[in-house]
């Protein structure tokens, strides 16, 4: 029945947000959607918690034959785990439902083609009005500076290469790195080579539109080259600013062609500095509008899929397994078992911090050592006549540490590896050390899966079926 409401709710949220008013132009206001779509979802929750425990939730499960079929306890985690998904995957309808209509008014290619075009007519109709000029800055490099410790020594620089420029030391192992971030660059010998960047022409912009459209934004460098030969070329300058016109009107509607602050015709007002262009011709709102737009077409590229997959995946492993260790105890060791993990952080923390020890593999260490004596002290429950407090507590925080033990481990092993290596043979450990995340997340809810059929199960089964003492 709560799969089936909660079904029933996400067609009813899919069409109302079909029916809400939406134009491309305007300011998404999905943050407060999702707001209330949010705590909607909470006290769903919440009613669904009380719907789950209106019978006494502490069952004698030695002596219920249910809980001893094959599949029972995997059976109930997996239903917990589909209720809870179902709360949290409601607040991803609307933002879902708006980027696909903001899609169906306006193409990512047709927003990139607005926006070179927007920013080369403001660039080749204020070209010749500011200082165009690249920026510079000398990189040294060198043998003797740490690539982890990259340090401004301008004052002990040399100061014969480009007057006026800033001096920035580099190791000599970050040289293609640091060459690569300029647009162009002049070497003066092998250590010392001067960095150029264009002026930044690309007034307006959408954040990661360039994942999905077919036609890419230019490059500030890819701008001035190209308005310079319009210049040279000669145009139409009273045509060039009414494209600008066009195209500001079409993303702020309430763009006008006079300057509220001089009350001047935009076209008139002369420009001083290269910061001013934005001002003058009212820019900043067209440019949130664009990247604003931007923003909904690009929601749903992979990387932000997999920050979703991460928020839905620790939500529901975390809220299902609280469930389930709530239905397996008592209310009194539930919650001490919640007061015990802090207290165990706060004096681990303390004692590190007196006695010096920060190190990544003394951390994992004590933390897989505490894992594998609350886990001993769990199947205690097997060899004594009488229960205990101490031994629900130890299996309840074991538990909650079980789906992080494969990365853990893993993570022990490529930190002791990678102890006493540098260069690249450190950035091979640390890039094995971030593509394992994934495959240790997935072989950790596998585990959890099994251990809660075939381990946890039968320990909490044990445990309520003892006397206590």
């Amino acid at each position: 029945m709560v799969i089936f409401l909660g079904l029933l709710f996400s067609t009813l949220l899919i069409g109302i947000s079909f029916l809400v008013p939406m134009n491309y132009w305007e300011e998404s206001k999905i943050a407060t959607v999702i707001s209330f779509t949010v705590i909607f979802s909470i006290i769903s929750f919440i009613i669904w918690l009380v719907y789950l425990f209106r019978f006494n939730p502490f069952k004698r499960f030695a002596d219920d034959n249910t809980v001893r079929k094959p599949g029972s306890a995997l059976v109930e985690f997996i239903s917990y785990s589909g209720s809870i998904c179902m709360f949290v995957l409601w607040s991803f309808i609307p933002p879902a439902i708006e980027s696909y209509r903001t899609l169906n008014q306006l193409a990512s290619k047709e927003l990139a083609s607005d926006i070179n075009e927007l920013n080369l007519k403001v660039s080749a109709l204020e070209f010749d009005s500011t200082v165009m000029a690249f920026s510079a800055d000398t990189a040294v490099f060198s043998k003797d500076i740490d690539a982890t410790n990259e340090i401004d020594y301008s004052e002990y620089a040399y100061t014969k290469t480009v007057p006026g420029a800033n001096y920035r030391y580099h190791s000599i192992e970050s040289m293609n790195e640091v060459l690569a971030t300029c647009h162009y660059y002049t070497k003066i010998n092998d250590t010392c080579y001067v960095l150029r960047n264009a002026p930044y022409l690309d007034f307006v912009s959408g954040m990661d539109l360039n994942q999905v459209s077919e036609l890419k934004q230019l490059a500030p460098i890819e701008l001035y080259k190209k308005a310079k030969s319009i210049n040279i070329a000669g145009f139409n300058s009273d045509q060039y600013f009414e494209d600008v016109v066009r195209l500001c009107k079409k993303y702020d509607h309430n763009w006008s062609l006079l300057d509220a602050e001089s009350g001047r015709l935009r076209k008139d007002i002369p420009i001083y500095e290269f910061e001013n262009i934005r001002q003058k011709y009212g820019l900043y709102q067209v440019g949130y509008n664009m990247n604003d737009i931007s923003t909904r077409m690009t929601r749903w590229t992979a990387p932000h899929l997999v920050e979703y997959a991460h928020v839905v995946l620790y939500v529901v492993m975390f809220l299902s397994m609280a469930i389930f260790m709530f239905r397996h105890c008592h209310i009194k060791p539930y919650f001490v078992s919640y007061l015990m993990a802090f207290l165990l952080v706060a004096i681990m923390s303390l004692l590190m911090a007196i006695s010096g020890v920060y190190s990544s593999t003394s951390i994992l260490v004590v933390i897989l050592v505490y894992f594998f004596a609350f886990l001993s002290v769990a199947f205690s429950v097997f060899y004594t006549q009488k229960r205990n407090n101490v031994q629900i507590i130890a299996t309840n925080i074991s538990f909650f540490v079980f789906p992080f033990v494969p990365y853990l481990i893993t993570l022990l092993y490529l930190t002791i590896k990678q102890e006493g290596t540098i260069g690249e043979e450190y950035e091979l450990v640390s890039q094995q050390i971030y593509s394992c995340v994934p495959i240790c997340e997935v072989l950790g809810v596998l585990l959890l899966l099994v251990v809660v059929e075939l381990v946890y199960k039968k320990i909490y089964a044990q445990w309520l079926s003892m006397p206590e003492e």
